[in-house]
């Protein structure tokens, strides 16, 4: 018999054999993610527009008292702060943040692993789904895509809040209970869909066994988890100056157009071949959501009635993660399916087909590996789409083609390739697609500013600010041409409004400091190169000399 100290010294190396295995297989299977360049979907404002926000840690304090630096409708400054220590370590070295979000979805796999053994499953059960979860495709987008962290983040303090419960269920151990608390506060200030995460704590109590005594608790939980919820709505609300942050008009109907979403999300699962970044219904193949559905179907029948509370669990985890993003979502992405995925790995998990193949001794690791390796092929080979902006804009929309959005960003490509008639033709398409599609004006105007069409450019500038009035860069392209065109007041007037309405676009306060610095205006111009050193921008020398010369101090950098 062994010693006590020696079973837990091989506990110990078996933990840490785990660990190594899936950081070996995650790094391999997503390295080449690591010299990707942006996509332009985002990535390029979390890396090098707002990096003059997040360089600075003395300016934690605007990542809590402002919304999302991307979308001002959310609230989310974990996710804000994931990026601020990303830019302390890495700067603007891309493969820093690519290195992040492979160790995050590393960490998730090494969670869930822990997640399955916690609910009974076996070593083997436990292992294969957390190598599926690592491996599966449809789960690519969050890990190369560098804002794709936003659902792997949440993961994260989802399953380490949930793994706390099930502890502080079994030891009493108040401890877990303020760390499950913790985490679970940590997932409502990354992304909102944590809202449902308490329906969790009590659905986990109907399948694990439970001492009674912390079933006599319950109204204690529920008030403590009835008070971070109020508090973190408070705070929000605070925050973005409205209730919920989209408003009720527009998710209402916008949800009851996602809910076939439920169905496609599943095809991808079980038949990740129909992948694109922006998954629109009317470009999806429905037969791969109604086959997804009935395999569930199936194995729900087959399997016997004491295992589909599990099964069921799995069901309600799929569609209550998935539901919130359906509502606040105007846009389809696949990494919303990172933490619904888990649940349709419990229901597989607890079926009768999956315990009956882990009965072959021969067979069954075989058949574990030729799944994960297959999964693992699709994945590499998908992931290449996310290289650049064209290879990612490319095949968005060649899987994608009624999407407007691919069209125009496409069309944002080849306007940086310098290939106006590809982007005029891209352009066009996404108007046909969405006449009202933000940005494809303003985009048109910058193609014909630069051939020199100056009514052509202007009328593109005015059709935006019509469509989109709260679009700073419309304001500010139109003042740019104004100025070209020698009229200064009417130039004056748009870059004005661009910063009224982006008080951090800076381009048009070094533009204004410009112009006054020209007419002779130094107070107007030293206004400008104060709003500039007030964020540690650097000040052109030449503003500096002239106001020095007129006695008017210009600070910055």
């Amino acid at each position: 018999m062994e010693h006590p100290s020696s079973l837990k010294s091989h506990s110990v190396l078996a933990r840490f054999a785990f660990i190594g295995l899936f950081l070996l297989l995650g790094v391999l299977l997503f390295w080449q993610s690591l010299f990707f360049d942006l996509t332009l979907l985002d990535d390029q404002v979390w890396i090098f527009d707002k990096h003059w926000l997040l360089k600075d840690f003395t300016k934690m304090k605007d990542i809590f008292l402002n919304p999302d630096l991307v979308s001002a409708v959310f609230y989310r400054p974990v996710l804000s702060l994931s990026f601020m220590l990303d830019a302390q370590l890495y700067g603007q070295n891309l493969l820093g943040y690519h290195l992040t979000n492979i160790l995050i979805h590393v960490l998730n796999s090494g969670l869930l692993f822990i997640f399955f053994l916690r609910l009974n499953f076996t070593k083997e059960q436990s292992l294969w789904a957390s190598l599926i979860f690592l491996a599966h495709p449809a789960l690519t987008q969050a890990v190369v895509w560098i804002p794709g962290r936003t659902d792997s983040l949440l993961a994260i303090f989802v399953l380490l809040s949930l793994l706390c419960w099930l502890d502080f269920l079994q030891s009493n151990r108040w401890g877990m209970f303020l760390l499950q608390n913790l985490f679970f506060v940590l997932a409502l200030f990354t992304k909102e869909t944590a809202v449902v995460v308490p329906l969790f704590y009590v659905l986990l109590l109907l399948v694990v066994a439970v001492p009674r005594a912390a079933l006599q608790r319950l109204h204690f939980y529920f008030g403590a988890w009835g008070v971070l919820l109020i508090s973190w709505l408070v705070i929000r609300s605070l925050v973005l100056g409205h209730g919920l942050g989209v408003p009720l008009a527009q998710a209402l109907p916008k949800s009851l157009l996602n809910l076939p979403s439920l169905i496609t999300y599943l095809g991808k699962v079980f038949f990740p071949f129909n992948l694109s970044p922006f998954p629109l219904l009317q470009d999806l193949h429905p037969w791969y959501g109604l086959a997804a559905f009935t395999v569930l179907v199936v194995l729900w029948k087959r399997s016997p009635q004491k295992r589909r509370r599990v099964m069921m669990l799995g069901l309600l985890w799929y569609l209550l993660f998935l539901l919130p993003s359906l509502f606040i979502s105007f846009v389809d992405h696949e990494y919303r399916l990172y933490l619904p995925i888990i649940g349709i790995l419990l229901f597989l998990f607890e079926t009768d087909l999956v315990k009956k193949i882990l009965q072959f001794e021969n067979l069954k690791y075989l058949l574990m590996s030729v799944s994960v390796v297959g999964l693992a092929v699709l994945t590499f080979q998908y992931s290449q789409n996310y290289q650049g902006p064209f290879s990612f804009w490319k095949d968005a929309v060649e899987h994608s083609p009624h999407c407007a959005l691919a069209h125009k960003n496409l069309g944002v490509v080849y306007y940086l390739k310098s290939d106006y008639p590809a982007a005029i033709d891209e352009y066009q398409k996404a108007l046909q697609l969405n006449d009202q599609e933000p940005m494809v004006y303003n985009n048109l105007g910058l193609i014909y500013a630069a051939a020199n069409q100056v009514e052509l450019a202007e009328q593109a500038y005015q059709n935006e600010i019509k469509l989109n009035p709260e679009y700073a860069s419309a304001h500010f392209n139109l003042g740019l041409l104004y100025f070209r065109e020698n009229k200064i007041e009417q130039a004056i007037a748009s870059l004005q409004k661009a910063v009224a309405i982006d008080p951090y676009l800076f381009q048009a306060y070094y533009q204004l400091a410009s112009i006054y610095h020209r007419n002779g205006q130094p107070d107007q111009a030293k206004q400008c190169v104060e709003k500039l050193a007030l964020w540690g921008q650097p000040i052109p020398e030449e503003l500096k000399i002239y106001l020095l010369e007129r006695g008017v101090e210009g600070k910055g950098q």
